[in-house]
């Protein structure tokens, strides 16, 4: 299994993480080999931790309010051209899927999970492939100057009067 060569990093919310969690992790002898559990970091840290990352993970309850949702990791995942894991579905599964820049997990038994996340992190042309399709995804997608530049032109078309250019702009 791919535990034994890689590193894991976990972030959480104070309220996330009970004691019988964390006392599990700690005595599976994971916790500070593979495993490294920290509080939310600060903003400007997380590029460098992600440039660190051989893959990123967004992972929720799988509940359909959580579809829709535009999680901040996925993007700054994306940013530092790290490849995502992610197990839940809508517009981000689809992207992932489409543009294999990840792994979508949503609605897999555990242990293919585990199996399919053991192949890819040790598949060095899969991450390098996956990577790049992260970067480029975030560049000819979200990039914040090219997102900008729509918006400004979606609402000077609405000031104009003209909401047939502003859909085309914005569809």
């Amino acid at each position: 299994m791919v535990c034994g060569k890689s590193k894991f990093l976990a972030r959480y919310e104070d309220n996330l993480v009970d004691d019988k969690k964390s006392y599990r992790v700690k005595v599976s002898n994971v916790f500070k080999n593979n495993l490294f559990i920290e509080k939310s970091l600060p903003k400007k840290e997380i590029p460098s931790v992600l440039s660190a990352a051989t893959i990123a993970s967004a992972l929720f309850i799988d509940k359909p309010e959580m579809r829709p949702n535009s999680a901040n990791k996925f993007f700054d995942a994306l940013a530092s051209g790290t490849p995502l894991m992610i197990n839940y579905g809508g517009w981000m599964h689809e992207l992932i899927e489409a543009l294999d820049c990840g792994l979508v997990m949503w609605q897999k038994p555990i242990e293919q999970v585990a199996w399919e996340l053991d192949q890819k992190m040790l598949d060095e042309q899969w991450l390098k492939q996956a990577s790049q399709a992260a970067m480029k995804l975030a560049e000819d997608c979200f990039d914040r100057d090219i997102l900008a530049n729509k918006l400004i032109a979606v609402l000077q078309a609405t000031v104009e009067g003209k909401p047939q250019r502003a859909a085309k702009k914005a569809p």
